[in-house]
């Protein structure tokens, strides 16, 4: 694992801020910007993240592949440099956001959909139908409700 400066880093109350927004439209959305925003996951990884990558004992996830989109179209393949690695997320964050508690409740969630095939593949943060979301579908739902998250 490696050593990720907190210089390099966006600031707690930024990402704080950013999940609250994002959060009042979907509330799977709080969860994947801090999710995000403390494992070091790009978005094609995070799409494809499922429920059994991760280990809540120690808090760790394997990112051993991601999701890319061509045309619409969504394909599964190894991760960026084809290397499969392990990072680690913090119980809290820096902004005082129980990010352990709210992963634990949604890898149950996660179970449960399963079981029902709802998720078939375990995802952590699925579409309503239970497959990969797409870049473009959050963005347009998040300007639908006039939330639109500032990058500046």
């Amino acid at each position: 694992m490696l050593f990720v400066d907190p210089a390099e880093m966006q600031a707690a109350g930024d990402v704080a801020r950013l999940g609250q927004a994002v959060g009042a439209n979907q509330r799977l959305y709080e969860l994947m910007v801090n999710f995000a925003a403390y494992t070091g996951l790009r978005w094609g990884e995070l799409i494809a993240l499922t429920a059994g990558q991760i280990s809540q004992a120690e808090r760790v996830v394997t990112v051993d592949g991601k999701v890319v989109e061509v045309r619409g179209h969504l394909f599964a393949e190894a991760p960026k440099n084809r290397k499969r690695r392990r990072t680690i997320y913090p119980r809290t964050t820096p902004a005082g956001w129980p990010l352990a508690e709210k992963a634990a409740a949604r890898i149950a969630e996660v179970a449960v959909e399963q079981a029902s095939g709802r998720n078939p593949q375990g995802l952590m943060f699925p579409t309503p139908a239970g497959k990969h979301a797409l870049a473009r579908t959050v963005s347009h739902e998040l300007a639908a409700e006039g939330r639109r998250p500032s990058y500046s």
